[in-house]
């Protein structure tokens, strides 16, 4: 496919929306770490929630907590040493 020339106009509206294109980009961003912060915390306290409840016999959360320990402990470790 050829590239076409630029008219001055289609370069105007190049110029015009660009800061509306980088506007809306860095809203998606910080949606993207709120959302990321969020689920983050929400995943924190499952764990922990899942880990007490192990702690005090419960069958259920116990199987829970031994399948999400390894990747919980994983995670700790990569956000302790992110090299």
């Amino acid at each position: 496919m050829e590239l076409e020339e630029k008219s001055l106009e289609d370069i105007a509206y190049l110029e015009e929306i660009l800061p509306k294109m980088q506007f809306i980009q860095q809203q998606i961003q910080d949606m993207q770490l709120i959302l990321d912060v969020s689920l983050s915390r929400q995943s924190n306290a499952f764990y922990h929630e899942v880990k007490r409840l192990a702690a005090e016999g419960n069958e259920e959360a116990k199987k829970v907590y031994e399948n999400l320990k390894p990747s919980y402990e994983a995670m700790l470790s990569e956000s302790m040493n992110p090299n």
